[in-house]
């Protein structure tokens, strides 16, 4: 038990680490957040209900409160999203030391990776809260599963929990795949092999039919009640040539496990990686010796991929493949499980193929742990700055007499590269900092005509910013970067310049908005 907090300290000082910006990010609002940030309830509950059917008047009322206590609301999710993530790979931790064939080192790396593997971005933006809660959910069910298998007899009343909470994480329509994961691990655990694997099948399927028929009882109530409507029409609707597609599954590895790696292992000081090779040849590292094969490896890595198919499926089947850039890194919610088995049992086949030893291992973990690290700390760095340009757009609104008098605006964004993902800012996000500065909502920012034309028919939804907009005359102007003390390439200078600008917005905040208002200019143009 001592051990075990030993270990659990390790990982939550790890994951602390590679988390400082995300968590000090207190106030940040990006994306669809602008829909939930400073609305009437009635306006997000609509948007919600289309979304999601009924299960709208569920997901609206916690998301509601969040995005509408300030500050406090704001800081208070970027706390719970990093608890969640935290305790979920807690759990994992747990259910894994049921497995006596997993060593207790293996279940350090592995939760290591899950908690910090390059992934899921995007779980900074309020509007993904519920998701995250929703996997923890999963996982402290699945780990309460783990503990109620051992000894069944006389827990009806537990076993009633297990399936309310599966069932309420099943708000998550991805989860009701990567449930599969929880099935295997129910019938290899209640797996005997005194009987035939028919037998066992059938001892399975008669005693765990309520576990078995959850998901199918979610996916019924959900086609009945849970159905998108208005312009959230058809959204998510599986396409089968999206299914049967064989490329889309290798671009998703790829796009999901090996660039992940790549870009942080270059999001590493090159200083590092030197120090790190250096140590690597001089210590004469790399001296064969005679390994052998575990098939327990190999299993593991086979089970690696499967977990992550499953995470990636209804994604792939909906046509929302996971990937890092602009938002679709939300639909890696349920990769991290997989990439950790994938990475972790990779390494121990190749080091034993290669016959390496195994301080050589070791050092690819560190080298791995570190860039992961970076990795984190260079999106999160990169999210504060994307907020901090969005502030300069609010207070450049602000004072700008043209935008004060107008109200059809097409905008010319030439900061995309100062923002996190290089993303791309949506209609509804402008509008957004528009009524941010202005208190009403009389004002239409497009990226293009097209979007003009496109868009201008959403004006009825409130939580598009731009309810009580009338056509004018259409205004031109370029959003360019007017700052050079944020730069691409110098972690150190952002962190540097980051600080002083969370200082003086605590501390100075007119000295702040004179500071922040300087990072971008607005230029008119004819067209």
């Amino acid at each position: 038990m001592k051990s075990d907090k030993k270990s659990i300290l390790i990982l939550f000082i790890i994951y602390t680490i590679a988390n400082v910006f995300f968590l000090i990010n207190y106030n940040g609002i990006y994306w669809d957040d602008w829909e939930l940030y400073d609305q009437e309830y009635d306006a997000v509950l609509q948007m919600f209900l289309q979304a999601a059917g009924n299960l709208g008047y569920i997901n609206t009322p916690i998301r509601y409160i969040i995005a509408n206590s300030g500050d406090i609301g704001i800081f208070l999710s970027r706390v719970l999203i990093f608890s969640f993530i935290f305790f979920s790979g807690i759990f994992i931790f747990k259910i894994l030391a049921r497995l006596t064939f997993i060593s207790k080192l293996e279940r350090m790396f592995v939760v290591l990776f899950f908690i910090i593997a390059p992934l899921n971005s995007a779980k900074i933006a309020l509007i993904n809260f519920q998701s995250n809660l929703r996997i923890c959910i999963f996982f402290f069910a699945f780990y309460l599963l783990s503990k109620y298998l051992v000894d069944e007899k006389g827990k009806i009343g537990f076993r009633i929990l297990l399936l309310c909470l599966f069932f309420i994480s099943f708000g998550t329509n991805s989860v009701l795949v990567f449930y599969a994961i929880v099935l295997l691990y129910i019938f290899y655990i209640t797996y005997s092999y005194e009987n035939s694997v028919l037998k066992n099948i059938y001892t399975f399927i008669k005693t765990k039919i309520d576990f078995i028929l959850l998901p199918i009882i979610f996916f019924v109530i959900k086609s009945i009640y849970f159905v998108p409507s208005g312009l959230s029409e058809g959204y998510n609707k599986i396409n089968l040539n999206n299914i049967i597609n064989l490329k889309l599954y290798f671009q998703t590895f790829q796009s999901n496990f090996i660039v992940p790696i790549q870009i942080s292992f270059f999001s590493m000081s090159s200083v590092i990686i030197i120090l790190i090779l250096l140590l690597l040849l001089l210590s004469n590292l790399f001296t064969r010796q005679n390994n052998e094969m575990h098939k327990k490896d190999v299993y593991l890595f086979i089970l690696g991929l499967v977990i992550f198919f499953l995470g990636a499926f209804p994604y792939i089947a909906v046509g929302k493949t996971p990937s890092l850039g602009d938002w679709a890194s939300r639909f890696q919610l349920l990769l991290p499980l997989g990439f950790s088995f994938i990475l972790y049992y990779g390494i121990q086949i190749s080091s034993n193929l290669l016959n390496f030893k195994e301080i050589v291992k070791y050092f690819v973990y560190l080298i791995l742990i570190i860039s992961f690290i970076m990795f984190h700390m260079k999106e999160q760095i990169k999210y504060n700055i994307d907020w901090y340009y969005q502030k300069s757009i609010i207070e450049n609104f602000k004072t700008n007499d043209l935008i004060i008098k107008n109200n059809t605006f097409i905008i010319n964004n030439k900061i995309k590269k100062n923002l996190a993902q290089n993303r791309y800012v949506r209609f509804y996000e402008f509008n957004g900092m528009s009524r941010e500065a202005f208190g009403k909502d009389d004002k239409f920012f497009v990226n293009s005509e097209k979007e003009l034309r496109r868009y201008s028919s959403y004006k009825n939804r409130k939580q598009m910013n731009f309810y009580t907009w009338n056509e004018n005359e259409k205004i031109y102007f370029t959003i360019k970067d007017n700052s050079n003390l944020f730069n691409q390439k110098s972690i150190r200078k952002n962190i540097k310049y980051l600080f002083r600008l969370k200082y003086l917005e605590l501390f100075k905040p007119l000295e702040f908005k004179k500071e922040i208002s300087n990072l971008i200019s607005i230029e008119f143009t004819e067209k």
